[in-house]
């Protein structure tokens, strides 16, 4: 009988990590399917909605140069290395953490990110 008490909690915290993983995967499928328009240095593009701007820009061909982003792990944006101007925003962002919008306009080669 104790093997079982020392196995039961084992399977479940396997239970719920796989759980985990596959509400993530849902969630980004649902995320990844929806296609946005917008512009990296002036080129239009079609990207996956809510993708890192850094992954977006390699789809296109566009390289953004960057040391701590990994595409499999959450943004860090610790280097700031992958600073992008955004029309609107007053100061520039991370590309490592700032997901894709519908209608953004992203410059990556300005006097203030070089």
């Amino acid at each position: 009988m104790q093997n079982v008490k020392l196995v039961f909690p084992g399977i479940l915290k396997f239970a719920i990590y796989n759980l985990h993983f596959a509400i993530i995967k849902f969630y980004m499928e649902d995320i990844m399917s929806k296609m946005v328009n917008m512009e990296f240095d002036g080129k239009a593009v079609s990207v996956p909605e809510g993708m890192t701007l850094v992954d977006a820009a390699a789809t296109v061909g566009i390289h953004i140069p960057n040391l701590c982003h990994i595409k499999e792990l959450r943004g860090v944006g610790a280097c700031r290395m992958c600073m992008v101007e955004i029309e609107g925003m007053k100061t520039p962002m991370t590309g490592c953490t700032t997901r894709t919008k519908e209608g953004m306009k992203v410059q990556t080669k300005t006097p203030k990110v070089e």
